[in-house]
């Protein structure tokens, strides 16, 4: 077996009802290819999961360019031992590293680091459910309520990082079924519009 790796960067379109993790996004794709290329197609590249022969693995979707900051010991981090307890802090909310700078020494990766790399707001949008008896809302199951969507900025990509058996599947399949589900929607509440994206490059 053959695992190739690829980089795929989407652009959200819309809001998310939910955050773009790898294990949801896995999931989905396995939808969209039984759907595009028959459940039969699925079960064989599911096979090989009970025999630690998986045909796809997929990645959280990260900030463009960035990696998730590594969590290890304070200690590592040069700046840690010499700044005082408010500016640890603040460090500590360095979450992000871009990916040329992982080639610096360690101790000065969270002195590099950055915040969230571009604007992301969480907002609630109200719902209601109507009572098909009395054609209003009301109590119980019928209360109106709230649900978080998650909003980007407009200019901000996400990268997706995957490892694929192009023996099982071939990428260009892979990369239509993502495109499915950016068209049709990622997540929660994509059928009232969340969740969209398109695909800008692949690597």
């Amino acid at each position: 077996m053959t695992m190739k790796k690829y980089l795929i960067t989407i652009k959200p379109e819309s809001a998310l009802g939910t955050e773009m993790k790898g294990d949801t996004l896995f999931g989905q794709l396995c939808w969209a290819i039984a759907n595009n290329y028959g459940e039969e197609k699925l079960t064989k590249c599911l096979e090989g999961y009970t025999k630690d022969k998986p045909f796809l693995v997929v990645s959280d979707a990260f900030p463009a360019g960035y990696l998730p900051l590594p969590s290890i010991p304070s200690a590592y981090y040069k700046t840690e031992k010499d700044t005082n307890p408010s500016e640890r802090k603040e460090m500590k909310k360095r979450q992000w590293l871009k990916k040329g700078d992982f080639s610096q020494p360690l101790t000065e990766w969270l002195t590099i680091g950055q915040k969230q790399p571009f604007e992301k707001k969480s907002k609630t949008q109200a719902h209601n459910t109507i009572n098909r008896l009395t054609g209003t809302t009301g109590t119980g199951e019928f209360a109106p309520f709230v649900q978080p969507q998650i909003w980007l900025e407009a200019e901000a990509e996400l990268d997706i990082y995957m490892v694929l058996d192009e023996s099982l599947l071939s990428f260009d399949d892979l990369k239509q079924a993502l495109q499915d589900i950016g068209d049709f929607g990622f997540g929660r509440d994509a059928s009232i519009g969340l969740g969209k994206f398109t695909i800008s490059k692949t690597a």
